[in-house]
């Protein structure tokens, strides 16, 4: 008998030596279901829980046998024993709807001041517990969670938060909500949940619901659960408003990234009853003009939120306060488990490969790891309409892939979207972060992607205006080491950053930053908005450096070397590249930079990403400069080269003193007459900026800022003494 679109009851004869038996089942065919997850049991599906009660509460058969879902991923089956746990349940609350009526659980004067602000919010706990015309109650498809939700909101009575004479008012709703509860500890089901709360999850590795139903054992065989068992907690650490757990798993790879709001149920009921509901009903119409933006849309959020906070719930502390905000504002954006990942400084990339899979992640200190976050199609269709919105750019049937930026108080990063029919499997997802807190060089020293001679050298080089290149494969830590070696430039430099991504770091008034960007707002003025227009724009506007960022496409290839030749030689910029040899190879046969611009490269840095099974590391590989021989050949001296068996960046030369006679750049610095440098101005320059980092590090002060203050105080001595006196300038450094 068909009792939906997917459920019916069927009859099977099963054969035993006992004879013919009849055994009842119900089928539900979830093929064509745009709830259906990959590797999820339906039990944990919201939508499928609530679908199966409601079934089970019409069918008057106690002599189910089992439930049978037929998915593309394979046969789910519930056997009879959790059948009769789910219809005892569903039988239960399905007697609770015929006693509920709003209007007499409330029966307070209509005179109140607080009249309509209860009885907003007491009719918004009934409707999101039992449903209404347009949505299922939460009782269905999270019963656990409900019961929770009703024994604090009963405590909440007892508490500080409610006045005395509200109670009085609201007696016949505190009763019914008792009553409630009573009911429901009478089901199977919630005497389950008391009886196993206080298991430790994370020990037994499995979800509290399989639990209670003993459903675990029961999964058919074809199809394979996403249930992992724990070997060890690697970390715990907060990002408020969640808490992140960091897993080991036994016969995987890949180590667990487990987010869960990190609030208790107090506060999440706060959430729930208050703030998010004082944003449903928002006038969003305060937030038009700006609601393309979404670091505006968020500011303008967080104070409203602020304002109901600071007025209704004065007892709460700064602390909290600021997390229960940060939850109710995440989960009013329609997607609040991509915040998770988007706020955590540990994340370097997000990635999701279609709507009904995990998404996975680069973790900065544990590689590759898996996370227990699914997104739903529409909390990706919602993620993906903001993204349209911030960038202004299409993403349809005739434009199937978007890339843009989003730039928020909260964090940077670089989307990457692909849809039908680019995206096989509809959508895919890619999210580059940049880190919120940017990397020093003296953090980049200590974590080992470069090493102290090479950070040295490469600061003296660009105090001397010498161009550093910075080359390697997408992700290996380009433009944090141009960023590095950007904040820690002479104060007084006046810097143009011509970039078509955003990825430079905002320097507030601490510098001279012309930042231009070279994203084409129409095509009509394209050709104005390349990097190559921009950097001949950019010789009237008197540069002391250009940071040009990457170079990808031929144009900035080409706006990079024209700089280079109209006698602009400070610059920072990185590009994709294997190698420094195969870089400039293909910059002069696929580019067509001729071999006179090759000449004017000074330094190129080499940096990959090194992924270790349990860790990804980025390090430094090879610094090059380019000479050429008398036929005019080029040829790449290495004067720093990794080598892998110690993990270490090696000197490729004899001393500091072999390095200055053989170096190209520091030949280019002497020839071209500007200023003067002798092999012992050399090594004392080298000297006094090792003194410095060596001082900072011993004293635990790795904030690239300070180590600025340090650089510029060596400018400061040259400006106010004549003579150089090495030893004071020490002095004058430490002191």
């Amino acid at each position: 008998m068909q009792l939906d679109h997917y459920f019916k009851t069927e009859r099977e004869v099963i054969e035993t030596t006992e004879g013919s038996r009849a055994s009842d089942f119900l089928t539900c065919n979830c093929m064509d279901c745009n709830y259906s997850v990959k590797k999820q049991s339906v039990l944990l599906n919201p939508i499928c829980l609530s679908h199966i009660l409601k079934v089970l509460d019409r069918i008057e058969s106690k002599n189910i046998d089992a439930i049978k879902f037929k998915t593309m991923w394979g046969i789910q089956k519930i056997k009879k024993p959790q059948i009769e746990i789910l219809k005892n349940y569903s039988e239960k609350i399905s007697k609770l709807f015929s006693n509920i009526d709003v209007d007499t659980l409330i029966p307070m004067k209509s005179s109140c001041e607080k009249f309509n602000e209860c009885k907003k919010r007491t009719t918004n706990l009934i409707n999101r517990i039992f449903g209404d015309f347009l949505d299922d109650g939460k009782i269905f498809h999270d019963p656990i969670n409900s019961y929770k939700e009703l024994l604090l909101e009963l405590s909440l009575y007892s508490e500080n938060y409610i006045e005395k004479d509200c109670k009085s008012c609201l007696r016949v709703y505190i009763n019914f909500i008792g009553n409630i509860i009573n009911t429901l500890e009478k089901t199977y089901l919630i005497q389950g949940y008391n009886r196993y709360k206080n298991i430790n999850k994370y020990k037994q590795g499995c979800n509290l619901l399989h639990l209670i139903l003993n459903y675990q054992s029961d999964l058919d065989q074809d199809f394979e659960g996403e249930n992992y068992e724990i070997r060890e907690i690697l970390n715990e650490y907060q990002v408020y408003p969640f808490k992140i757990t960091i897993f080991n798993l036994k016969d995987q790879i890949e180590n667990l990234y487990n987010a869960e709001y990190a609030l208790n149920d107090e506060e999440t009921k706060i959430i729930s009853d208050y703030l998010e509901n004082a944003l449903d009903h928002w006038e969003y119409e305060k937030l038009k003009p700006e609601f393309s933006n979404l670091n505006n849309y968020l500011k303008k959020k967080i104070t409203h939120l602020e304002k109901i906070l600071s007025n209704d719930f004065k007892s709460i502390d700064d602390n909290r306060r600021e997390n229960l905000i940060l939850q109710a504002l995440f989960k009013s954006t329609g997607f609040p488990l991509l915040f998770c990942f988007l706020i955590d400084d540990n994340i370097e990339e997000i990635f999701l490969d279609r709507v009904e899979n995990p998404i996975y992640i680069d973790h900065r200190e544990y590689g590759r790891c898996k996370t227990n976050i699914f997104l739903t199609k529409d909390k990706i269709e919602r993620f993906i309409t903001r993204v349209r919105m911030e960038s202004n750019l299409p993403l349809d049937e005739m434009n199937p892939s978007l890339k843009a930026e989003i730039i928020t108080d909260f964090f940077q990063i670089r989307v990457t979207l692909i849809i039908n029919p680019l995206a096989t499997d509809n959508h895919i997802l890619i999210i580059r972060k940049l880190r919120k807190k940017h990397f020093s060089i003296l953090e980049l020293i200590q974590n080992g992607t470069i090493s102290k001679e090479v950070a040295v050298y490469l600061i003296f080089q660009l105090f001397h205006k010498r161009n550093i290149i910075v080359i390697g494969a997408p992700g290996s830590g380009k433009t944090t080491l141009i960023n590095a070696l950007d904040i820690i430039t002479p104060a007084h430099w006046r810097k143009i950053y011509i970039e078509d991504i955003i990825e430079s770091i905002d320097q507030k008034s601490d510098k001279h930053q012309l930042r231009i960007s070279t994203k084409s707002l129409t095509r009509i003025e394209e050709s104005y908005y390349t990097k190559e227009s921009q950097v001949r724009e950019s010789l009237h506007r008197t540069p002391d450096m250009i940071y040009l960022g990457e170079m990808i496409s031929k144009s900035s290839i080409r706006a990079f070397f024209f700089l280079l030749k109209v006698g602009l030689r400070c610059g920072l910029c990185t590009s994709h590249g294997e190698n420094p040899d195969l870089m400039i190879k293909r910059w002069m046969i696929d580019d067509g930079i001729s071999i006179n611009s090759i000449q004017d490269i000074d330094i190129i840095v080499q940096i990959s990403k090194i992924n270790d099974i349990d860790k990804v590391k980025r390090r430094v590989i090879r610094v090059s400069e380019v000479i050429f021989d008398e036929n005019n050949n080029f040829k790449l001296i290495d004067l720093f080269i990794r080598d892998p068996v110690s993990d270490s960046l090696l000197n490729n030369f004899d001393s500091w003193e072999n390095l200055f006679d053989y170096s190209p750049a520091i030949k280019n610095i002497i020839d071209s007459k500007l200023e003067f440098l002798s092999l012992d101005y050399f090594l004392n320059e080298i000297n006094i900026y090792l003194e410095i980092i060596n001082h900072l590090e011993s004293n635990g002060k790795l904030d690239g800022r300070l180590l600025n203050k340090y650089l510029n105080k060596f400018l400061i001595y040259k400006k106010n003494h004549n003579k150089f006196d090495w030893v004071d300038l020490k002095n004058f450094f430490l002191n």
